[in-house]
């Protein structure tokens, strides 16, 4: 993987397998995102992973793939979430669409920090969009910021939707066929004369779930995984990978460290030590 900076090339490089813009905190300069257009145009495989309150200027470019970005965020509160020791700005989802990336992820859970919610407008032509995960029922979407500063993350009727949500969505989009140049060998791999050829757009409405901090929880890293096989066209590995066991570090507080310390290099030692004080005494007086 490397990066790729578009205001210093004309366009995406032709051998790219797959394009990733992961959480963008300013907006893109017109010429980016024409770039990002005119990869999609011949083909290209483009992921979007996008925080709320912030779309990066890609509006009316995913407007053009029947994927609108609401401007709340999603918030959840059930008893599974509970159990996990997730809080409210961390909505899960069990509720995956009908495709090869989420084929097997059957009673999987996906967690999702700080999340936002896109809508789905279909009936573009050449274009086919559709949910790839789903938010909960019990879900609700807070609009604003307000509620942030006042800690308010409750649900309110008057003003609150109600779920479930679209987290993340895949767009299919059908190009024209591309004649072949007379006395130009195709290249390996090229769709024949007349053969449909697409591109994908893959969207989601959350930064933080495929991050380090939570990569590693239930279903996530698998379905990132997922997602970048079937971008860059490595479907074989598309799997709900086995959990294995693996080392993880222990973090602690500053209190939890010190009650560590005493209990193992001085509390234990000191009832051993007593422990055979006694035991010493009891043989001696036996005497």
């Amino acid at each position: 993987m490397e990066n790729l900076n578009l205001l210093s090339v004309a366009e995406v490089p032709q051998d790219a397998a797959a394009v990733v813009v992961a959480g963008p905190s300013k907006t893109l300069f017109p010429n980016e995102i024409a770039a990002l257009k005119a990869y999609l145009t011949r083909g290209g495989r483009l992921l979007l992973l996008l925080a709320p309150f912030q779309d990066a200027g890609l509006k009316d470019f995913l407007t053009g793939y029947g994927v609108e970005l609401d401007k709340g965020m999603i918030l959840d509160m059930n008893q599974l979430t509970q159990a996990i020791g997730a809080n409210a700005i961390m909505p899960l989802a069990m509720q995956y669409g009908p495709h090869r990336i989420t084929r097997d992820f059957t009673n999987v859970v996906t967690i999702y920090p700080l999340a936002r919610p896109l809508m789905l407008k279909p009936g573009i032509k050449d274009v086919t969009v559709l949910p790839l995960v789903t938010s909960t029922n019990t879900s609700w979407e807070k609009l604003g910021q307000e509620w942030i500063k006042d800690g308010k993350a409750n649900y309110d009727p008057p003003r609150d939707k109600k779920g479930p949500f679209t987290l993340a969505a895949l767009a299919e989009i059908k190009l024209p066929p591309k004649k072949e140049e007379k006395g130009k060998t195709p290249e390996k791999g090229a769709k024949k004369e007349g053969e449909d050829k697409k591109a994908y757009l893959v969207v989601f409405g959350d930064v933080d779930f495929a991050a380090n901090t939570y990569f590693n929880l239930s279903g996530n890293g698998d379905l990132f995984l997922n997602t970048m096989n079937f971008l860059a066209a490595e479907e074989h590995q598309i799997v709900v990978r086995r959990e294995e066991s693996k080392a993880q570090p222990l973090t602690l507080k500053g209190w939890q460290a010190w009650f560590l310390f005493l209990t193992s290099l001085v509390a234990l030692p000191l009832i051993m030590l007593v422990t055979g004080v006694r035991a010493y005494l009891r043989r001696r007086s036996r005497r």
